[in-house]
């Protein structure tokens, strides 16, 4: 898993948290509870990643994995 990506969602989320910041994390574990939770995330994704993630595989995210399975899928796709 990139390090970029660890980092993205570490800076997302409360820092009592931060050890559960793995790739088998569920993303509502990590605080992303709702479609709003995902566009932010997906957000900053777009932009740390010079990425662009579209709406329907953004709701498909279930793990910090798929994540990062999708910003690499988009590589060199955006921004």
């Amino acid at each position: 898993m990139s390090d970029k990506i660890l980092s993205i969602v570490r800076a997302l989320t409360n820092p009592v948290i931060h050890f559960l910041v793995e790739p088998d994390a569920l993303l509502t574990d990590l605080g992303f509870m709702d479609e709003i939770d995902l566009c932010g995330l997906r957000d900053a994704v777009e932009l740390g990643c010079d990425v662009e993630i579209p709406t329907p595989d953004m709701l498909a995210w279930r793990t910090l994995a798929d994540v990062a399975e999708t910003a690499r899928a988009f590589e060199g796709v955006g921004g």
